[in-house]
């Protein structure tokens, strides 16, 4: 029989952080029987910083390039997939540098907490096959992340980019390339 290790609310603050860039949800310590009361009264002592409603991050934590699509899909209680202009950067197919990062909701998920203002959100059904993980971080596919952005309006020279890095790296296939390249028809391309 396996033996259960308890381990302290520091060791599941330590865990849940390392996972997570850094950031704690209420609810997920709640779950490993973290009383959101501590998560509170470390807050008020500096020991973390309150980032919003039932959010949190260990300060001096290091930030990645994924640190902002962590907290956002956070945010969002994990409902939530990274897209448009942010899921072409987490990928890294085209020079990019969006200035809020889309959101793609679980349509029956109603936000209500501030902060949203940082994201520009959507609400729709996704299929399996449009959603994967990266870093951990719910994104769309880097085919559907590029139909996406073309969608969006996002500028033909950088859909155009995103499909030839998508391609070199392996990422979408010849034919699919090329679907993605002729949903352009009609765009301006510079």
């Amino acid at each position: 029989m396996a033996k259960t290790v308890k381990r302290s609310w520091n060791e599941e603050l330590s865990l849940v952080a390392g996972e997570n860039e850094g950031y704690l949800r209420t609810e997920d310590m709640t779950r490993r029987n973290v009383p959101a009361s501590w998560l509170s009264l470390l807050a008020s002592q500096g020991r973390l910083e309150r980032v919003g409603h039932g959010l949190y991050r260990v300060p001096g934590w290091p930030v990645s390039r994924f640190t902002a699509y962590t907290e956002a899909v956070l945010w969002a209680n994990r409902r939530a997939v990274i897209a448009g202009e942010a899921a072409l950067d987490v990928w890294q197919l085209s020079d990019v540098n969006p200035r809020k990062i889309d959101l793609v909701l679980d349509p029956k998920y109603k936000p209500r907490k501030a902060g949203g203002e940082r994201y520009r959100l959507s609400q729709r059904s996704l299929a399996d096959d449009e959603i994967t993980e990266f870093h951990g971080i719910p994104v769309l596919t880097p085919h559907a992340a590029i139909k996406d952005a073309t969608k969006r309006g996002i500028a033909s020279k950088l859909i155009v980019k995103a499909i030839e890095v998508a391609q070199a790296q392996e990422l979408v296939t010849k034919r699919e390339a090329a679907r993605l390249l002729v949903g352009l028809d009609g765009r301006d391309k510079k």
